[in-house]
């Protein structure tokens, strides 16, 4: 559907936040954070205290998250801690190795990767356990921490297996968010003149997921699941759209002006409209794409006016009101080879222009 939950997009900017302390901007809040705040212990040794303002304790309850994200590239070892920053590849050590960690490799539990190495060798005792092992094994393999090597930089994730010395939202977005399958009809849903309102219907549409005669009836709502449009057959998706000889009415001129032999269900729309060859225009096809649309909206609201509102109309108005519609939709919008929205409306009349709309 494109709608994106706006816990995530929160989770995302709190994430910046803390990308922030590490990236060393210069920014006085990070300077500030780091003094006041953060103190010794940095980000992962503080705690959320009733003493924190309350964008302070958020940023603190999202650390654990970050911890995810980050990765240290080790230079001098001056910045980076020994045992919270993931700089060997197996996360926080502290996690990895266990809280006897600090005890057993005599490394104080906030000191930097630095005060784990004498000269041009690493200064660490032998392992007592088998994780032990292998994070010394780990270690070995890492270059001994110089000035010659720069400052410690850190990075953030960008694919499950990259990570790069930039924060990308975008990214980092794709990594948080719970993925689905692609549907095959997603392309009909948005698309360069998609407009919500009516994407959100068509949505529902696909979903089978209106409130259509067929389904009130079975919930026991309504004793006469008949089409109010056409009273032939009982109103369900697949008839409504567009088996219903009012509906058909509607949708059969319009996309036949766009391409041969236009399905009668909707569900087969998106595998008609991906049959057709890639020479033909794709503004042909977003034509379709638009009429499709603009149907399913004008055909359920004409249902809705009748049963609602006792009001109907001729197929051949709603036919009228689909070509007005469909115009104030691509006059609004701007063509992909011209600035000019006329270019659009050009192809549209060439496109409408056998169509016997009254």
């Amino acid at each position: 559907m494109g709608i994106r939950r706006l816990e995530d997009f929160n989770t995302v900017f709190r994430l910046k936040s803390i990308w922030l302390i590490f990236k060393e901007s210069g920014s006085l809040w990070v300077a500030w954070l780091k003094r006041h705040i953060f103190k010794r212990k940095g980000l992962w040794g503080t705690k959320p205290s009733p003493k924190h303002s309350w964008g302070i304790r958020k940023l603190l309850m999202f650390k654990h998250k970050a911890a995810d994200f980050l990765h240290c590239r080790l230079g001098d070892g001056n910045t980076a801690l020994f045992w919270h920053d993931n700089w060997t590849g197996l996360g926080p050590l502290i996690k990895y190795v266990g809280v006897e960690g600090p005890k057993l490799l005599r490394i104080p539990l906030y000191a930097k990767v630095k005060a784990a190495s004498k000269g041009l060798e690493w200064n660490l005792p032998g392992a007592r356990s088998d994780r032990i092992q292998v994070a010394l094994t780990r270690i070995s393999a890492i270059p001994v921490p110089s000035s010659e090597s720069g400052k410690d930089c850190f990075e953030w994730k960008a694919t499950a297996t990259e990570y790069r010395d930039t924060f990308s939202s975008s990214a980092t977005w794709k990594l948080i968010r719970q993925q689905a399958p692609v549907v095959p009809w997603h392309s009909m849903i948005w698309f360069s003149l998609s407009t919500p309102r009516l994407s959100f219907i068509q949505w529902l549409v696909l979903l089978h997921r209106l409130p259509t005669r067929d389904r009130l009836a079975r919930w026991g709502l309504l004793d006469n699941p008949m089409c109010v449009l056409c009273q032939l057959a009982p109103e369900s998706h697949s008839h409504l759209f567009f088996d219903c000889c009012y509906s058909r009415d509607v949708w059969i001129p319009f996309a036949s002006a766009c391409f041969q032999s236009p399905p009668l269900d909707v569900d087969q729309c998106s595998s008609w409209l991906a049959a057709q060859p890639q020479a033909r225009s794709s503004t042909r096809k977003s034509f379709a794409k638009l009429i499709l649309q603009v149907a399913i909206y004008l055909i359920w609201s004409e249902r809705n006016a009748r049963i609602f509102k006792g009001e109907s109309s001729p197929a051949e108005k709603t036919r009228l009101t689909l070509d007005r519609f469909a115009r104030d939709i691509i006059l609004s919008r701007k063509s992909s080879t011209s600035a000019h929205p006329w270019s659009l409306m050009d192809d549209w009349l060439l496109v409408t222009s056998t169509i016997q709309i009254l």
